[in-house]
Formats: C-alpha cells, structure tokens, sequence
C-alpha cells in the first residue's frame, strides 16, 4: 500500500469511508489483500480508449472496488475490467482502491496514462475559447436538434469537450455518433461547476458532418460585460431564457416566435456575452472537392475580410439556411454526398473571387449575441479586432455588415459602441483607423419597419419586447442609438459602399400599404441608403432582403436573379473604385453628390428582375385644365416612362397594386393648382400618400405627419430617398443635359442644374417636341431681354376649348406687332384652332425688352397656358482631352464659340470643377497662347487640371463677352468620370514596421501594366529599387524589412512604361527595436503639489506606455497613467500630495517591459496650505470641557488659533501652536454663543487663513433650579398656582410633582420650552403636606432640579373644594355628577348650577343635599354651565366655592379626559400604554392611534375598550402618532364625543455599531469605537464596560459625534460596548452590546490593573521552552492562576489563599505543544489575562 495519497484521493477517501466502516467495521489493513491493476495500453492520440484490469490478489474476495482513471477524485467506475476514454491531451495518474471484509488497499500510478494531441485529420470541430481575463470556461457544450435545426418539442441531444490547457476543445469525428440524426446548432460554454455562462449559435448541419467537412472557430467569452440579465437599461422584469434555441431573439426570419416553442433546461443565471469568429475557408483541391473552414487556413501576411451578421441570425445564414440534404443537394451535378457546400455561401463566393484575383484577404464570419443593441455589438467588434489583430502582420481589415452588424459596424467607426460592465460602469470604445473598407448590405440606417410596429401597438406589446427582444427597441425610427449615429460624422479616410435591395413583387402583396411603396417589410430601400459624402449607394433590382443575406435562398415564387452578383460587386469594391464602376450596367448607383445615374441610360438591366425606386420631389405646379385625363381629387403620382427616358407622365393610383409596379416613380411634397388671379393649395389631405417623415409637414395639407407604425419616414433631404436627384442623358452630339421634358405638365424645380424652367401642356409638346427649351410663365405676361445674338424669340399660347386670344407683342423701340405684321420671313404667326395652340416667333429680335399682350391684358387669360422659348445663337461648346481618365492625368479642357460670325470682344472664361466629394475649384481659362493655349484669340480658351480623387468630375464653363457692345453670357457644361490611375495604399504613412519582419506592399489602380517599387529612409532625398518590374494587377508585394532604424521612411510605385507614381502620404518608421527616451522631468525641477506639469518624451515603435513615479530613488513605484498613447510625446500630470526630494519617473512600453526610461532626480513640494478640520460648523461644545482643535497644514512652520463668538465680527486668541501638530487641545471658555467660528492663521505666512466652513455652538454648562415652590408653601386644592426655574444649557424640560416627599413621581406637563421659566399649573386634588416640583431634561433625564423643601397641597379651611366635572372641562354628559369634597362639620350643602356667566338665575338650586355629590337632570347638550358649592356649619354657611364650568356633550355619554401619554410626550415605547379617565363612566371605550391629525391614516381604531387602560403593540419606532378616546354604550352603536387630540412620539432605534466588529480581536488599546450617524441626532451617549450586563462601566460619555477614541484599555481584555442616540423624538433605548477583545502587547506586563485583582510583575522566559515562572503581587483572597491553551483547556493551576504579597510561581512546560498560551487569574469574580509563549 502507498504511504501517501494526493490530494485527490482524499475526496475519493471521503466518499467510501461510510461504505466501509458498514463492510468491515473498522479501516484496517489485511494481510492477504494486494491491490493491482493492468492496462492494455498506456499512451496514444486523443481520443485514446483504455481497457482496465483489476488484478487484486485474492480476487474472489473483493466486495469493493472504486477507480478514478483521471486524478479528479471522483470514483469512475467499479467494475472489474471497465473501458475509460481520454479525450483531452495531458499525463494522468490512475488510482484502484479495493476491499475485502478484512481490510482495503490503495494503489495509485503516477502519470500512467500518456494521451497525445488529437491528430489534425480527426478533428471535426475545433474551437478555441478567448477569454479576457479568463480563464474560467472548462467545457464547451455543442446542442443538436432533430430535421433543420429548428427547435422542436422534441429533446435536443448534446455532447461536451473540456477545454484543454491552450484554450481549445477539439471535437473528433467519433464524439458526433450519438448525433448522427441532429444538426448542430447551439454552442454553449461552461464553467468548472457545469453552469452554463456563454452561449451562441454554431451551425454545423448533418450534411457537414456526412461530408467530415471540418470546421474551427473562436468563442470569445466576455466575462467583464454585463450580460441581458444585468443590463442597467435593459433589465426586464423576468430573466429567463429557454436554451438552446435558434437565438435568445424571436425575430427570426419566418420564424416569428420559433424559440419559445423549444424544449431545454431554463437558464435564469447569467449568461456573458459571446461571440463567434469563424476562419476562412479553402478550397482542397482534393477530388471530393470539399472547402473547410479551419485555422489552419489564417495566413498572417494577409487581410482579414469580417462578415457581420444581421440580428438574430446563426452563422450558417450567410449562406443557404437549409441544414439536411434535399433537392438541391442531390441535383448538384457530381453529388456523392461530399460536394462543395462551403462555395455556395457568400464567404466562400468572395473567398474564392479573391483566391482567383488579388488573393489578398482572408473571409472571416462574426456572430454577435442577438439580445444586445448594435452599440454594444459594436464595442465586441473592437474586441474581436484585437484578437483578429494577434493572427497577423497587420491590425488593417475590410468589413462587410449586414442589416445591424452593418450598424454595430458603424458604431464602432463613429465612436458611439458602448458597453456595460458588471460593476455598472458604462464603458466606450474609439475607432482606431483600422478598418479601411467597409461594405453595408440592408443596413437599416432610419431604422426598420418592424420594430416601429412592434413598438408602436400597445404597452402591453412593448413590454413582452422589451423582455424577449431588447435590441430591437434600438432600431426603432428616433431611436436613441440611430440618433448618435446620425449626429456623428463617419471617419475620414475609409472607403464605405452601401447596398440596399428592391423586393420582387410578389413580396408586395403582404405588406401594409405604404410599405408596399418602397419595403419589402425588413428594411426599406429608404433606410438602407446612406446619406453621407464619399458613400457609394447602390440599389439591386429584385433582390429581397433575405436575397441579400444568402445566395442560395430560393424565395417562394421568385429566384435571386445572380447568385454571384453580390459577392462580386463586394469584391470589386474591395478591389477599386473603378473595378466597381464596372458594374454600373448592373445596379443603379447613388452618390452624393454625383446625383443619380443609370448606366447607359436604361432604367432597367436587361434580364434583372424589376427595379422601383419611389423619389420625393418638394414642388410640383400644375394648370388645371378641363383636359386632365383624371379627377385630380384622386390620389395620383408622376412615372419616368420606361419606353421614353424624356418622358413623364402623371397617373392615378386605383388600387394597391400600382405599388407593386416597377419604374421610377415621383411623390411631391408640395402640389399647387394654378387658376388665376391666385393660387391655392388642396386642402384634401388623402389626395397623395404621405412621405415626409413623422413631426413634419404633410404634403397636402398644414397638418402634421403621424407615424402609426405601417407609413415609412423618409429622410430629410428633399423629404425623399434619393439626394438631390438629377438624371443624366447625353444627346446624340455628347452633350449632357438633364431629363425635364414634355410629358404631362411638370415643372422640374426639383432639378439642380437646369438651365429654364418650363411648364408645358400636351397640346403644345406635339408642335416643340424635344428640340425646343420652353420656360413656362406662371402668372403675369413675360418681358422678354435679347441680346445682339439672339435669334429668335417665340410665344407658344394653349387655348383649348375657347376663342383664340388677341395676341400684341411691344418691341424695345416701342413699335406694337399684332398677327397683321407676320411676313414669313422675320415675322411668323401660327394659329391651329384644332389644337387650340399658336406660335408667334420673331427671328434676329432687336436687343432689349420685349413684352407681351394677350387681349389686351398683362395677365395670361382664364383657360389659357402660355410658354417662350428664346434661342440664342452663337452657343459654347467644351471638350476635354482624353475619354479616359485616371487620377494623375492631366487633363486639357477647351471652350469654343459657335464660329459662324464674328468672334465677340473682350472675351472671359473660366472653369469651375466640382469633384466626387463635392469640392469645387476654380481654374482661369486662357486665349492668349500661353500654354496650354495654343493660338492667341482664336476664340478658343483652355486651361487644364489634374483630377485627384476618382468619381464623377462636373465641369461648368462661363463665358461672357461684348458683341458690338451687347452683354453676352454662356454656359456649357459636362462631366468627366475619373478612374483610379495608381495608389499606394500601404504603407501610407504611421506604420511601424520590424526590421526582419514580412510586410505588404499594396496598390491599386487601372492606368500601368507594371510598376517599379522603391523605399527611401531619408523623406525622399534617395531611393533604393527593391522590386524592380512588378505586374500592377499583382495589387502588392511582400516585403523582407531591412536591418536599420529610420522615421523618415517612404515607398515609392513608379509606372515602369509611363510617368504615373505615387508615394505613401506620409513618412512611416522601421525599426530594430523599440526606443523610448524621457524629455522632462530632466532632473532638478522643483514640482508642486496640485500644479499641472507636462511629462514629455520621444518614442520609437511603441504605442502605449505606462507612467509611473517613485519617491523613494526607485524603491517602490506608483502609478500615474496606463495605456497612454506614446505617439502624443506629451502627458499632462497633476501633481499628487506626496511631496519628497527624491522623485523619480519612469516611462515603460506596455507591449515590452523591457524598454523603458528614467529620469533623474526631482523634487515635489507641498502646497502651502492650511485647513481647519474641527470644530468645522455644526458642533456644540459646553463651557469648561476640553475639546480638541484638530488641522492640515503644508509647508507652514507655526500657526496662531483663535475664534469668534460673533460669526466673524471680532476675533479672540486661542494660542500658538506648531502647524505640524495638527491637534490643541482647547478650554471652551465661558462665552456662550450659537455664533462660534474657528481661525488659523500661519504665523509665517499671515496670507494662509482658513475658517470653519460654518458656525459652531459654545453651550452653557448645563444646570436647572426650581424658584417656585421653594418649600413651606400652601397651595389650595383647585386654584392655578406659578411653577417657576431657571435654566442654562437646556433646551426643554419635563415639569412633575410628588405628594411622598419624591417616593412617586407624577407628570404635570412634558417637552417644554426651557426658556420660558414658568408654568401655570391646577393643583390637583392631592392634599398632602409632603410635596415637591422636579424639573427635568426633556433630553437627558438624569439632569433634574427639585423643590428645595416640601410644600403642601390642602383644601380651603373657608370653603367646600370642587372635585368634578373639572373646571373648564369639555363634552361632559347632559346628565353628570357633580362631585366635590367633604368640608369639615358640615351638616348641608348648596348646590347651585346655571348657563348665566353672572350666575343671574339658578338652572339648579339644592340646598338639602347631605352627601359630597348629587346626580344632575337632564341638561341642554351643547351648553356651557357654571356650578358652584357652600357649606353650612351648624346654622352658618360657609363662603361659596370657586365657580367652575363646564361644556356639556350631545349625548348622556360624557367624554374622557386623556391621561397618559401627555400631549408632545417623546422617547415612548412602541409598546405604549394609553390611560384616560372619566367622570361619567361609559359601557366601553373607542380608541383611535392615527399618523395624521386628521385621524385619515389609521395605525390603531379599537372598539369595546372596558376600563381606562389600553395597551398597544402596533406603534413603528422613530414615529409621530396622534390619540384620542370617546365613550360609547353598550354595544357600541352610540358614541359620545371624542376627547381632546393629543401627539406624542415614539423614540428613535439605537444606532447600528460600525466598528470594531462583533467580536473581532486584536483591538487597540485606544480603540476608535463608531457608529453609523441617525439623522436628526442630537447627542449620543456611548458606554464601555467589562460585562454584557454592564454592570462596570470604564467608559461613559455623551458625544454629539458618530464615534469616539477610548481611553487606554487593558491589554489582551474583553470589552462591551453599546449606545443610545437622543433626537427631537426623545431617547433611544441601548444597541445591541457588541464586544471585541484588546491586543497582547507580548511580555511587557501593563502597570495598571484592574481593582481588585493581583498584579503579575513579570513572566519569564518569554517565550519559554521548558520551565514558566510567574511573579505575583497584590494578593488578597482566594486566587487561581491557569495556563489555558487557545482551545481552551486548563494545562497547568495553582489555587493561592490569604494575603500575600510577592509569590513566584513555576511550571514545568517541555510536555507541552509549542504554540501560543493564556495565563489567566481568577479572584473576586473577576479575570485578567496575559499572553505566553512556548517554544521549541
């Protein structure tokens, strides 16, 4: 049997130890029993199985058998000869226990099995887990689902792998037997406890599998993050989730709400968020043809290319989302079973595009958890970068985002991606330049039209939302997100393209009606367009959303009109911008501001499915006329007729199904009816569909535009999708000019660059047809200007359905021409009364104005239309030089006259360019022969530029000359479409490249066949060839870094065969190593405390540094700043308060610890500074006690102290103090004040002064003292007599009396002001000559005055004593007693009562009454009555008594006069007893205890109350409470009425202690005792004592403050302690003692002893280590000494009796274990201690 076991074992020990104790009895070893085992093998690749032998001797006797085959401890199997299987790579030890009924044995082998790493062609799945932090996932956990992968009600199947020591879990081929009927969908991270932390969706479908198509990926597990149940904004009521589904978001395509049907263990923990990296793929090349996505495929010396998912999708919906065979699979030409899925998705289309082209990227694909807002996506991505970054040679990638991963995409590129830690910090991200192409596929930039929906319906909708989809809020139209995104600029410098797809139109049927305009219902052709300078738009016909996402979808009733189209416009994008001009024939393009364009002029592709696109135009004018083809109440829009691009025409919308229609269709924002003399506007809202956005105005009407979830809000340009629109056409001569013409009468004020308006009617574009520019008059007849080379002018009038007007024209010399002057020749006149039109042209006009009559009026008559055309001769004409152009060319552009006559004099020109990016420039154009002119005053002028950025170039001319002193002005303009000639793109300036290191040099560019590349390291002064001759489709070369350091860096692509280059835009450094060098400090600055100093250094290939400083010469370090960037050279630090004069500081490289810079010495000096600490403003400290003045000082030598006790006015010395002390103690002096301030002042520096921060309190010393009665006094029965003190230092009193000489106290009134000095008081009806007042502290009742001497209370020795009702009582019964006491000799007594104040007449008048009381009649409820008493004597009456009153109630049942507790009573219990009493007693009793004085919150209403007592439980502590009491009869249906209210306040609860803990040891011995502050405290009273009952007190001291510093305590001494707060509600009762025991301050015997018990003089050896000797003294009685051990038992005891004096006392401890001991003493009921020590 081994003689030790592993750790391990022992929990396997513990497992059995039970089984065996009930088998044998007892663990004892049997002589006969060995345990041993055997192997068939011991060492293999994983998956390795291992057969197991038991070859204990003697076998038939074992009963028990256990193996732990893994070292875990935990029993595997028992049986004989049992298969174990290891999965992980690693050594393990092995361990057989076995028994029999005699004993067990124990063998373990150490590293027995040897397990190699899975070989690589068995691996199926391998993923690698990225843990920030981490780590802490162990297992990873794939789930399957039966069919296509959607979850069922049916049990899903799972199977794990453990994470071994490098991060990964590799899953071989064998570990998929048990799902060889399920497609794995779900990828689920455990930890070491089997608790589920992280999970996303994996998608590795049954026909992977059967093909062993393999496929890695990478698992980032974000720990730090907070997760969906944790979210600070999106924390929903109820965080239970069922997994594993197709997503934690229900919005799955066509799958509503598929994941709450699924079957799975509820997780209600919390889940981290996780994302899902998956690598490139390959083509093998092998003949089953099979691409793999594995790491193995990473090459560092490329690109990566990310693929951002959509919301809610797994990662197989970048491609075909069809998870088994079918169909398609087997009608794959060459199927067996094994063919090449991975191709038909689109990483792998672009992959292999790339593979066959530049082979410059590597297709990654990125899954982010569905339940998360692309914000916090888009800070993930920053993180995936990082790890993407760690894979190769460069941190630069492209990145491709579908729907929200194109928005997360975007929120990490304008700066606005966030994140939620777990300690509710949010956390931002900021781009880091490192994506530089970036592709946007139905990105929702508005938002999406369902979330508008499922957040526009109703609360109870939102709700379920927000609970089971948080993310989509944030898509949501005005969502907060969207708006920071559009409040951001996009960065500079990355080449953006944004794609968006027109649905086919059978996908129109089932959306809402406006949806139908311009939707497909996922997102809108509005809100995928993006709306920025520099972004290419494009816009593909009759591709669905989904058709976007996967190439492979087959939509029901329709087919993606090319599977390949999409992966390679992304790639020609990639590629170049003039690669991806080469698709222009393909898709409609937009570009601000290049405006919008279809290629070649054709609307539609030929053989693409239909394209609509729906454009909102701000103005449209149109005549009414009886000729409209259409009721213009009907709603309608304009269609560009796809038969005719120079055509519009206007058409009415009848049905739903003009929406489905395709075209390019127009929606004004502002229609206008013309109809002389004004103009109106429809007031018929329904008259069009609303397509501005929500808040805005509506088309038609004043009335704002609602959102009602189903209308799509358009952008704010022009309030339509397009921007800007104009469409370009050039004529058959080249010349470009924009589409505005002729069909219908449509006024293109919409178009930006047309050169007339126009308004035209049907019947007049059949006479001008396309040749002719009108401008259309609008109201008033025109004034026509010509200039010299005008040479025609022509008035074309429309008269349908009325006479043809008289028509006047009115030339410049005033002359009048009418029809009469036509001549054929310079004069025409044209009337076709058929089509109610005429012409009236004048050829070679006389320059100046021309003006037109119609019938005589200046107006255009009622049904007529009118429009002119001027033509002008002697048009500019512009040319350009060369039909291709490429950035870098020069480009010659010329201007000419029409030379058909003389050129015209003092000739100007100039050309305005307005590139791609909407910057225009201005170049003077030149005729004087000066290059680029040729030929001086020709009459052609040139100028020439070259074009810098690719895109779409406008050219505008303008011409201006005289011609025979007559003004002329002409424009021409054109358009040049610039390609990319030659761009370097990398390096371009910032890189840091490693000398050794492989690095890319990149270009682009259509112009040179081959190119020169060559570097320089002086800026450019010299170059060094390298790459002598490279083909330019090559796009790059790899680059060995030379041996040497340089900043100055530069590469240079040269054209070998022509004269194009380009060099990077700024220098870029190589290095061997990184360099820092420290600037400042520089050693000897003199730096102080709270000044900003720069630190500043120079930093050679390093990025962030850390900053750290030492005080010390460098023997300890602390930190200024972490990860500053090192590039900015420069640091801002304020200095901190640690002033020394041997400072260091020191610069280090985060990434290489090694490289790193000191400065030297400098020094930090304090600022000079005072500040006063206490008293600092609310304290009250009394006359005569000391309290401490407490300070901050800095670099002051001594300071002067004084105080004020006039907030301020004058000042009073204190004393001097050394600033360094910090601390005086000060004598409150007798200056009683609520106006105290206290000043420091630097003796040194008079200009450093500070004052308390506000005023503080000198109180009195507290006293009281009774004046009134002082003693001997007669005070009659019933007569209000003074009560008189005087009081200092108290702020309110009690006021009680006794009638024992103070045996029992009785409260006469409570809570009063102490101030007022007096009270009056009713002496009660107590005769007694043993009286006395005591006046208390309302809030300390331990401070009290009383009467010096006694004084008596007796009745009147002349008259009878009332007793009852009482003098000025209320709510007395209409039938009462009266009562009064006996008068001594009385024989009869007078009773007189009446309702007159001067007792005028008697309602009653006894004078035979024999006894002290008398039952009253029935007497007037409501009603104030007087009553008086007098005696008779013998045969004399005595004087009459006072005269009471008394109010009677409304009823027989009198009402009670409130006893206990007395109005304003505070400090009560919440367990209060509530007294009263009455003179008329009722059957019962009714009570109420209520919050408010209105009795509206009840806390107490009890009914049938008998007796005058009532205990109540239900009170809260720290309350006001209001009371009263009324009587009622029997049974309680009749009430009398309720006595006076009084308030009384239940006492505040204790403070809770803070520190020292309860029972904590190793106290101070001057410890600092605190407690948490109660509001409203007034003082605080705090006790220490020896016992719980506390019966010693050390300690007692009332404090205004939350905490206290004890008095030295005894060492090694257990103490108690507890505290009572008093607040404007009175006292509270004690805290809960807690205890805490005092350090052993070792041998070192403290000199003060508790009283009473012995004193220990010394205890030597210390520490001992065979013999104790203890000297006592002070021994007075019975007395025993114990050495205890810390269990507490007694190991050595001497018992001493009687008196003595020195005693030395010795034990023997060699026996003893070495440790730590307690000498205790025992005498008097009392205990000390001290602590020992015993040594080896």
């Amino acid at each position: 049997m081994s003689a030790s076991h592993s750790s391990a074992l022992r929990i396997l020990h513990h497992t059995i130890t039970a089984l065996l104790l009930l088998l044998l009895g007892a663990p004892a070893l049997h002589a006969q029993l060995h345990v041993q085992f055997t192997v068939d093998v011991d060492s293999g690749a994983a998956p390795l199985t291992v057969r197991f032998t038991d070859g204990s001797t003697p076998g038939d006797s074992v009963i028990f058998r256990a193996w732990d085959f893994n070292d875990d401890g935990i029993m595997d199997s028992d049986e004989r000869q049992p298969w174990w299987t290891y999965e992980v790579p690693g050594r393990y030890s092995v361990t057989l226990i076995v028994a029999d009924s005699a004993g067990y044995d124990t063998l373990r082998i150490a590293n027995m099995i040897d397990v190699a790493p899975i070989p690589q062609s068995e691996i199926a799945v391998g993923i690698r887990v990225v843990e920030p932090g981490g780590p802490y996932v162990s297992t990873v956990e794939l789930w399957g689902y039966a069919g296509s992968g959607d979850p069922t009600p049916f049990s899903p199947i799972s199977i794990r792998m453990p994470v071994d020591t490098l991060g990964y879990a590799n899953f071989y081929w064998m570990k998929f037997l048990p799902m060889m009927t399920q497609n794995i969908t779900e990828l689920l991270l455990l930890d070491a406890t089997g608790t589920v932390v992280g999970k996303t969706g994996f998608h590795y479908p049954l026909k992977d599998l059967s093909a062993r198509r393999r496929k890695d990926a990478i698992v980032v597990h974000h720990r730090d993050m907070s997760s969906y149940a944790d979210h600070p904004v999106e924390q929903p009521t109820s965080t239970g989730w069922l997994f594993p589904t197709a997503s934690r978001f229900p919005w799955h395509p066509g799958r509503a709400l598929a994941p709450f049907i699924a079957m799975g263990e509820a997780v209600t923990g919390r889940l981290n968020p996780t994302t899902l990296l998956i690598p490139p793929a390959r083509f093998s090349g092998n003949p089953d043809g099979r691409g793999q996505y594995r790491f193995a495929h990473i090459r560092p010396d490329r690109r990566p290319l990310i693929l951002l998912g959509d919301l809610a999708r797994r990662d197989a919906a970048w491609g075909a989302d069809i998870d088994v065979l079918g169909a398609i699979d087997i009608a794959t030409p060459g199927f067996n079973g094994k063919s090449d899925y991975a191709w038909t998705s689109y990483p792998g289309r672009v992959q292999r595009l790339d593979a066959a082209a530049a082979d410059a990227y590597d297709v990654w694909q990125i899954v982010h958890p569905p339940d998360q807002s692309f914000e916090e996506n888009g800070w993930l991505l920053a993180r995936d970068l990082d790890v993407l970054a760690g894979l190769y040679d460069t941190n630069l990638v492209a990145a491709v985002g579908h729907g929200t991963g194109g928005l997360a995409l975007r929120a990490y590129m304008q700066g606005s991606a966030r994140a939620y830690m777990y300690f509710g910090d949010e956390s931002t991200v900021a781009f880091r330049g490192d994506i530089t192409d970036a592709v946007f596929i139905a990105t929702p930039h508005a938002g999406r039209f369902r979330a508008g929906l499922a957040y526009g319906t109703s609360p109870l909708v939102s709700g379920f939302m927000d609970a089971a989809a948080p993310a989509l809020r944030e898509l949501s139209p005005a969502a907060p997100s969207l708006l920071r995104l559009a409040g951001t600029p996009l960065p500079a410098g990355v080449r953006m393209l944004s794609l968006a797809g027109s649905p086919p139109v059978h996908h129109v049927e089932a959306q809402p009606r406006e949806s139908r305009m311009h939707d497909d219902g996922v997102v809108a052709l509005a809100s995928a367009l993006l709306d920025r300078h520099g972004v290419w738009n494009g816009a593909l016909a009759g591709f669905s959303n989904d058709m976007l996402h996967a190439p492979d979808l087959h939509d029901p009733g329709a087919t993606i009109p090319d599977a390949q189209f999409l992966p390679e416009v992304m790639h020609a994008f990639l590629r170049s911008d003039s690669a991806l001009w080469a698709q222009r024939l393909r898709m409609l393009f937009l570009m601000r501001p290049d405006s919008l364009r279809f290629g070649e002029g054709q609307l539609l592709p030929a053989g693409a499915a239909p394209l609509r696109v729906d454009v909102s135009i701000p103005v449209l004018r149109l005549f009414e006329a009886p000729a409209l083809p259409f009721d213009p109440a009907l709603p309608w829009r304009i269609r560009l007729t796809q038969d005719n691009l120079l055509r519009f025409e206007l058409e009415t919308i009848e049905d739903e199904q003009r929406f489905a229609d395709a075209g390019l269709f127009f929606y004004p924002a502002d229609v206008r009816w013309l109809a002389p003399p004004q103009q109106q506007r429809i007031e018929d809202w329904n008259a069009l569909y609303p397509m501005t956005r929500p808040g805005g105005m509506h088309p038609l009407s004043s009335q704002t535009v609602q959102h009602d979830g189903y209308g799509w809000p358009m952008p704010a340009v022009n309030g339509g999708i397009l921007f800007d629109p104009v469409l370009a056409l050039r004529d058959d001569r080249g010349r470009r000019h924009d589409v505005a013409t002729l069909g219908g009468t449509l006024d293109c004020r919409w178009s930006r660059s047309t050169l007339n308006d126009f308004v035209m009617s049907p019947q007049v574009a059949r006479i001008a047809r396309d040749v002719r520019r009108l401008r259309g008059v609008l109201g008033g007849l025109p004034t026509i200007t010509a200039d010299c080379l005008t040479r025609s002018i022509t008035f074309v009038v429309s008269y349908p359905g009325r006479p043809a007007p008289v028509i006047e024209v009115t030339a410049p010399d005033q002359s009048v021409l009418t029809a009469a002057n036509a001549n054929d020749s310079t004069i025409f006149h044209t009337r076709i009364d058929a089509l109610g039109s005429l012409l009236y042209t004048i050829l070679d006009p006389m320059p100046g104005e021309w003006t037109l009559r119609l019938d005589n009026e200046v107006v255009v008559p009622e049904q007529c239309t009118l429009a002119v055309h001027v033509e002008n001769g002697r048009n500019v004409r512009l040319h350009t030089s060369a039909e291709h152009v490429f950035t870098g060319d020069t480009v010659l552009v010329s201007l000419s006259i029409d030379n058909d006559g003389p050129l015209p004099g003092s000739p100007t020109a100039q050309l305005l360019l307005t590139d791609s990016a909407n910057t225009t420039s201005v170049f003077p154009m030149r005729d004087d022969g000066i290059a680029p002119d040729t030929l001086a005053n020709d009459g052609v002028f040139t100028t020439r530029f070259i074009p810098t950025v690719e895109g779409m170039n406008r050219l505008r001319a303008e011409y201006s000359a005289l011609s025979t002193n007559c003004a002329i002005s002409r424009v021409a303009i054109d358009t040049v479409h610039v390609r990319m000639g030659l761009q370097l793109l990398a390096p371009n300036g910032g890189e840091e490249w490693r000398s050794g290191g492989v690095r890319r040099i990149a270009w682009r560019g259509s112009a040179p066949t081959t190119v020169r590349v060559e570097y320089s390291v002086n800026n450019g002064a010299n170059w060094t060839v390298f790459a002598p001759s490279v083909t330019m489709v090559d796009g790059g070369i790899d680059w060995i870094i030379p041996d040497l350091t340089s900043e100055r860096c530069l590469v240079r692509v040269v054209d070998v065969d022509g004269w194009r280059s380009d060099t990077s835009d700024a220098v870029f450094t190589i290095f061997r190593r990184p360099e820092l060098q420290l600037l400042r400090p520089a050693g000897g600055e003199l730096w102080q405390v709270g000044d900003t100093e720069n630190i500043t250094w120079d930093a050679l290939a390093t990025h962030r540094i850390d900053i750290s400083y030492s005080t010390d010469r460098g023997a300890g370090w602390l930190p200024i700043a972490s990860g500053v960037d090192a590039r900015t050279g420069v640091y801002a630090w304020t200095i901190p308060v640690t002033p020394a004069d041997s400072c260091l500081l020191r610069i280090t490289d985060m990434d290489e610890a090694s490289v790193f810079a000191t400065s030297p010495p400098f020094r930090i000096r304090p600022i000079p500074a005072l500040r006063v600490i206490a008293p600092n403003g609310g304290e009250r400290w009394t006359e005569g006690s000391t309290q401490l003045l407490r300070w901050q000082s800095a670099a002051v030598d001594s300071v002067e102290l004084r105080y004020s006790a006039d907030a301020g006015v004058t000042w009073l010395p204190i004393a001097h103090a050394h600033a360094t002390d910090g601390l005086r103690g000060w004598v409150i002096p007798q200056t009683p004040s609520a106006h105290c301030l206290f000043r420091i002042t630097g003796i040194d520096r008079p200009d450093l002064d500070d004052v308390s921060d506000d005023v503080f309190e000198i109180v009195p010393i507290p006293r009281l003292r009774v004046l009134a009665p002082s003693g001997g006094e007669q005070w009659e029965i019933g007569s209000v007599r003074q009560i008189r003190w005087e009081s200092a230092g108290i702020e309110r009193v009690d006021i009680a009396y006794t009638t024992d000489n103070g045996g029992f106290w009785r409260s006469i009134a409570i809570n009063l002001p102490a101030a007022v000095g007096a009270y009056n008081w009713t002496v009660p009806v107590e005769p007694s000559n043993a009286c006395r007042i005591r006046i208390s502290d309302t809030y300390d009742s331990a401070r009290v005055a009383v009467s010096p001497q006694v004084f008596s209370i007796s009745e009147s020795s002349t008259r009878p004593t009332l007793f009852a009702p009482t003098d000025a009582s209320t709510g007395v019964s209409t039938r009462p007693g009266f009562w009064w006491l006996p008068f001594s000799g009385a024989a009869m007594y007078q009773l007189q009562v009446t309702t007159d104040p001067q007792l005028g007449f008697w309602t009653i008048d006894r004078n035979d009454l024999r006894s002290t009381n008398f039952s009253s009649p029935e007497l007037l409820p409501m009603t104030t009555y007087h009553w008086r008493v007098r005696a008779r004597v013998g045969s004399v009456w005595t004087d009459w008594s006072a005269v009471w009153t008394f109010t009677t109630s409304a009823s027989t049942i009198g009402t009670p006069r409130l006893q206990s507790p007395l109005d304003g009573a505070i400090g009560l219990a919440p367990s209060t007893q509530f007294v009263w009493a009455a003179t008329d007693t009722a059957a019962s009793w009714h009570l109420q205890v209520a919050e408010d004085l209105g009795f509206v919150t009840l806390v107490e209403d009890r009914l049938g109350i008998v007796g005058f007592v009532h205990s109540s439980g239900v009170l809260e502590v720290n309350s006001d409470y209001y009371w009263r009491v009324r009587g009622g009869n029997q049974g309680s249906t009749a009430f009398g009425d309720w006595s006076e209210v009084r308030r009384f306040s239940t006492a505040p609860p204790p403070p809770r202690h803070l520190s020292p803990l309860d029972g904590f040891p190793d106290v101070a011995l001057t410890p600092l005792l605190q407690w948490y502050p109660v509001p409203d405290a007034r003082t605080y009273r705090m006790q220490i004592g020896l016992d719980e009952s506390f019966s010693t007190i050390v300690f007692d001291s009332t404090l205004a403050v939350s905490s206290v510093r004890a008095p030295r305590l005894w060492s090694f001494w257990t103490y108690h302690w507890r505290v009572q707060v008093t607040t404007g509600r009175g006292t509270s009762v004690w805290s809960a003692p807690w205890y805490f025991r005092t350090m052993d301050i070792g041998t070192a015997v403290e000199a003060t002893t508790p009283p009473g018990l012995p004193h220990v003089l010394w205890i030597a050896p210390q520490p001992a280590a065979t013999e104790i000797r203890v000297a006592l003294a002070g021994i007075t009685g019975e007395t025993r000494v114990e050495l205890v051990d810390l269990l507490g038992r007694v190991r050595r005891v001497e018992s001493l009796r009687g008196a003595m004096d020195n005693v030395e006392l010795r034990w023997m401890v060699s026996d003893l274990p070495p440790g730590r001991y307690h000498l205790r003493i025992h005498s008097m009921g009392r205990s000390i201690q001290h602590g020992v020590t015993i040594v080896r």
